[in-house]
């Protein structure tokens, strides 16, 4: 938590967004490499290609999550999928944050799970416009909240 709190406070200082993102998945690594799972999902969110705005705010909403001690659970992981999506600058950002969290997620997740998360990334790669590909994928990880 500690870490995690001070990534933040070092990423919320920073000049820019590259300058913030860039702190912050620093953090973000350093926090995986400890095997924390919502840094590991961070880094899902923010591996595919992206504005450096809607990194840091990918990233700033998982180390508050971390920073504030939240419960792990499929719920409160799926709400900060949706938080960091809701929060990405373009329709394409935030699909691609949700494209790279289910690849993620798809690795430990129940067979259940597994098949909304499939059947979903198929429609989402089939729309033709990245708005359409966004709703889709947010839409899921509200049906995915609520399975166990």
């Amino acid at each position: 938590m500690t870490i995690a709190r001070i990534g933040l406070t070092s990423m919320e200082r920073a000049r820019t967004y590259e300058d913030g993102y860039n702190i912050g998945r620093s953090t973000i690594d350093s926090l995986a490499r400890q095997n924390s799972y919502i840094a590991r999902l961070a880094q899902a969110a923010t591996n595919p290609q992206m504005g450096y705005e809607s990194a840091y705010k990918a990233i700033s909403h998982s180390l508050s999550f971390i920073a504030n001690n939240r419960e792990i659970s499929i719920s409160n992981a799926c709400d900060l999928v949706r938080t960091m999506m809701g929060a990405a600058k373009t329709y394409e950002d935030g699909a691609r944050m949700g494209y790279g969290t289910m690849s993620f997620i798809r690795q430990s997740a129940s067979p259940s799970i597994t098949a909304v998360i499939d059947s979903s990334v198929y429609a989402a790669q089939s729309a033709r416009y990245w708005e359409d590909s966004y709703n889709l994928l947010f839409n899921a990880y509200n049906s995915i909240r609520y399975m166990n």
